[in-house]
């Protein structure tokens, strides 16, 4: 046994690579789903101050950062859920809000499954916008199992029908938001 010389060594193949444009599409996508995703929870928080109330700005703004400190997007739907309940007196919105509650928290579930894969890339995928992809993490060793499918990976097209829904759901919570009545407040009493 010997030691190969260096010359001797071949340079390994270059590992294929995303075009620029590929790159700049893919993450552009991902980016402006993602974003819509935010109107949604400023949708949920305005559902949530107009059901709770707030006085003055104070009264607001306490409102306001007790809302935002729990992390979970589904803790902040639940407590919009209750104040609902609670709350509001219009059995149609309530019915209304229902729905609303089960396609929001569904939606959020697909964000969650966007934020929380990683992307992958696939030459031999067809199309240009389908070789960059959403998959399971590759550490998970779910994505090994014979029975992974393409149901498991993301695609650019699906990036794109998700921003269309997200954008969606935030104008149905938006348009929920403006048929809330105020609060009702407990009557002051006078000096």
């Amino acid at each position: 046994m010997g030691v190969a010389k260096v010359a001797e060594l071949k340079k390994p193949a270059e590992m294929p690579k995303p075009t620029d444009k590929q790159i700049s599409d893919f993450y552009v996508r991902l980016g402006v789903t993602l974003a819509a995703w935010q109107f949604v929870e400023v949708a949920i928080f305005n559902i949530y101050a107009s059901v709770i109330g707030a006085e003055s700005k104070d009264h607001y703004n306490a409102l306001a950062a007790s809302f935002h400190t729990p992390m979970s997007f589904q803790i902040k739907l639940n407590m919009t859920d209750q104040a609902i309940q609670w709350a509001c007196q219009d059995a149609s919105l309530i019915t209304e809000w229902d729905k609303l509650y089960k396609r929001t928290h569904n939606k959020n579930q697909r964000r969650n499954k966007i934020v929380h894969s990683m992307v992958m890339f696939d030459p031999s995928r067809q199309g240009d916008n389908e070789q960059l992809f959403l998959s399971q993490n590759i550490a998970d060793p779910k994505r090994f199992d014979p029975n992974f499918s393409a149901g498991s990976v993301i695609s650019q097209t699906e990036l794109d029908a998700a921003l269309e829904v997200f954008i969606a759901l935030q104008q149905d919570l938006h348009y929920f938001h403006l048929r809330l009545a105020p609060p009702i407040r407990p009557a002051q009493s006078s000096p």
